[in-house]
């Protein structure tokens, strides 16, 4: 049966000459793989993030369904800005690696969704990597439990705000916890990191998500991203 539905590009695997493997975060089914024949010639619309309708067919439970079309909803900035597009190639590996056969999730389509017209219409880039790690963590299950917002550091092993030191901790303190409070309660950053604070802060959250987060390691984009936004 045909059917339509909003979808999020993440991710492409060649599967012949002609033919692609295509991964998209959709409002209605969640995480799901797609074959979509012949798409390296039709999918020259799709690039990551990109937003867009899809037509597809199901098929039996365990197969891949068969997407035929793809067109944008909207047009996008982030592909002709090079930072813009260097920061969706990461947010798009994060997705790729976090996300496994997720089902229909409102809260976590908009919050992308919501990531995604925000990184178009920014030119404050500095941030958002470490912003949208920290806003992603509530969807996944692994965000931070605030035992004290007045002590100002974040036990990445045990994931506590404010909780009590131990000899081995491993920690983020002071500004930079300002900056994972107010993503968490998605304000406005408040604070202002130097390149140093703002290395080290997306270095512990990507240490953070390394503990927290089943099967997460180091994205292959993160090293680009923290050379441009440093």
């Amino acid at each position: 049966m045909k059917q339509l539905d909003e979808a999020i590009f993440i991710h492409r695997t060649p599967y012949s000459e002609s033919s692609l493997v295509v991964t998209f975060l959709t409002k209605e089914y969640g995480h799901q793989k797609f074959f979509f024949r012949g798409g390296k010639k039709k999918a020259y619309q799709l690039y990551p993030l990109s937003i867009s309708e899809i037509e597809f067919y199901s098929r039996k439970e365990g197969e891949l369904w068969n997407v035929v079309n793809a067109d944008p909803l909207f047009p996008q900035n982030i592909q002709f800005d090079p930072v813009k597009s260097t920061i969706a190639f990461f947010v798009a590996d994060i997705l790729n690696m976090v996300l496994r056969g997720t089902e229909k999730d409102i809260a976590l389509y908009n919050f992308v969704r919501n990531t995604i017209t925000g990184l178009d219409e920014t030119e404050e880039f500095n941030l958002f990597p470490s912003t949208f790690l920290i806003g992603l963590a509530k969807h996944l299950g692994v965000q931070p439990l605030i035992e004290n917002k007045e002590n100002k550091w974040l036990d990445l092993k045990t994931g506590v705000i404010g909780g009590v030191r131990d000899t081995d901790t491993i920690s983020v303190e002071g500004k930079m916890v300002d900056l994972v409070l107010s993503a968490m309660e998605n304000k406005q950053p408040f604070v202002k990191l130097d390149k140093k604070q703002r290395t080290d802060l997306l270095g512990a959250i990507i240490t953070y998500y390394k503990i927290h987060v089943p099967g997460f390691s180091e994205p292959s984009t993160y090293e680009i991203v923290q050379e441009i936004l440093a």
